[in-house]
This record gives C-alpha cells, sequence and structure tokens, in this order.
C-alpha cells in the first residue's frame, strides 16, 4: 500500500450520534489495513480514556487524544503531554460562571463537570453507555492536583466567539451546536500526529487521515492524503484531497477500502 499509516477520527468519522461503536463494515475495514502492515492511529478530540479498545470495538497502535495534547501507544503508555496554562483554565472558569454555562475538563485521570455535573452526565452515557469516567467536580478544585488537557463547554455562539477574540490563546472548535472544545490555540491534532510521526519514523507524505470536523482540518492538509467525510462541512471538504461518504453510509470504510487499493 502507498500509505503507512492511515489516521482515523471518531465522532462523526467512526462513529455518528446514535451509535457507540463503529460499524461492523468500517471495523473489517481497519481489521483488513492491520493485516496489511499498515498502522492504525486514532485522533480525536476526545480522551484517551474514551477512546481506548473497550470503548471503539478495536486497538489503535497510536492515540492523539484531547485534540493533539496527549500521544498514547497500543499499550496506554504515553510519550507527549501538553497541558492548559493555569491562567488559561482560570479564563475558561470565569466564563462559564460568567454565563452559568456548563463546564469540563479532561484531566489525566477522568473528566470533571465544574458547573451542571448532571447535565454532563446525562450526555455522556448517551455519548458512551457508562458514568466511569465523568467525575463531579462542582467542588472546583480538581485543577489544583494538576492541569487539564482541555475544556469542554456549553456556551452561546456570541459569547464563545467574543471570548476567543479576547483570549487569541484559546481555541474553541464546535462538535454539536452550542457545545465547545476549547483548547490552546498553538496545539492541534496535527502537532501531536507531527510529534508521533517523528517518533516513530514517518513522514507526513506517507500517511492518510479521514476526518469530520472543525478539529480535522489541520490533520487533513497535514496528511500526505486528506480524506474528508461526506457529513463533513463545505470548507473542510475543499481542503481534502479526496472525499468519502456519510458516517452513515459507513464512509471511512469506503475510504480505507479505496486507499488499500493504491498502488
Amino acid at each position: 500500500m502507498k500509505y503507512k499509516a492511515v489516521i482515523l477520527d471518531i465522532d462523526g468519522t467512526l462513529v455518528y450520534s446514535k451509535s457507540k461503536l463503529p460499524g461492523a463494515a468500517v471495523l473489517q475495514a481497519i481489521q483488513r489495513l492491520q493485516q496489511a502492515g499498515v498502522l492504525v492511529i486514532v485522533a480525536t478530540g476526545r480522551s484517551f480514556f474514551v477512546a481506548d479498545e473497550h470503548v471503539l470495538g478495536f486497538r489503535a497502535d497510536y492515540t492523539v487524544c484531547t485534540n493533539g495534547a496527549y500521544v498514547v501507544d497500543a499499550t496506554g503508555k504515553h510519550f507527549y503531554d501538553e497541558r492548559l496554562t493555569l491562567d488559561q483554565t482560570l479564563r475558561i472558569i470565569r466564563l462559564c460562571e460568567q454565563y452559568d454555562c456548563p463546564l469540563g475538563f479532561a484531566f489525566s485521570d477522568a473528566n470533571y463537570a465544574y458547573r451542571h455535573y448532571a447535565w454532563y452526565a446525562q450526555k455522556y452515557v448517551e455519548l458512551v453507555g457508562e458514568l466511569e469516567y465523568m467525575m463531579d467536580g462542582e467542588s472546583g478544585d480538581r485543577h489544583l492536583k494538576d492541569l487539564p488537557y482541555t475544556a469542554f463547554a456549553y456556551v452561546p455562539e456570541d459569547k464563545m466567539r467574543r471570548f476567543c477574540a479576547e483570549n487569541q490563546d484559546l481555541t474553541a472548535t464546535v462538535y454539536a451546536p452550542q457545545m465547545y472544545d476549547i483548547f490552546r490555540s498553538d496545539l492541534h491534532k496535527a502537532r501531536g500526529i507531527q510529534r508521533l510521526l517523528e517518533r516513530i519514523g514517518l513522514r507526513p507524505q506517507e500517511v492518510a487521515a479521514i476526518g469530520d470536523g472543525e478539529n480535522d482540518r489541520e490533520m487533513i492538509e497535514f496528511a500526505g492524503c486528506g480524506i474528508a467525510m461526506g457529513n463533513a462541512p463545505e470548507p473542510l471538504r475543499q481542503v481534502a484531497d479526496w472525499v468519502t461518504g456519510t458516517v452513515q453510509e459507513d464512509g471511512a470504510a469506503q475510504a480505507i477500502h479505496w486507499l488499500l487499493d493504491q498502488n
């Protein structure tokens, strides 16, 4: 095969809102990749504990988590780790306090809901089917132990747009209406992927990437072959080298088979 590694987003690429696991066609395509000796790399906004084998139904060779801030191998051993600063963390807290918005942070051990835990607990169960890694953090002091990788918040669009304009060291990407991942502007999936490729000795032109969301743009542009899902927004489809089917159509499987058939 032309490419030595394939990078896969999760939500909107491998799974969609009504499913918790990739479909059979996608899992079979991933198995075909691995049997061909191609590395499978997952790159996601999720934390590692909701992006591992027991959640996804397959074991990735490497996982780039929390929008590039945390990279682990198949055993869970991490070798890249960057976090929000204390000042950035406090600014995000103040934003959500000001507008009484649901807020959570992804830490090393779990996700902690700092505001509106019950609301986030329901959303979390809908996403992964369990509450094991969603903690009640309404005491608001978990960041005093160690700092988070990213934040996730439910904020009115105009308030988030103003916040990012005033805090340009932070970036927010939307994954559902008014629901945002908030992370350092100097961190994104492509940065984590670049660190990984340097470690394992691959060049960007030797990898393909498949994604659907705003936070996939950098990795789609970085990879030797960037593939957008059919359900991706138009700006992402425009920068991609190829557009596959939608997530409901098992577009990731279509893309993997196409990649495997390349000379």
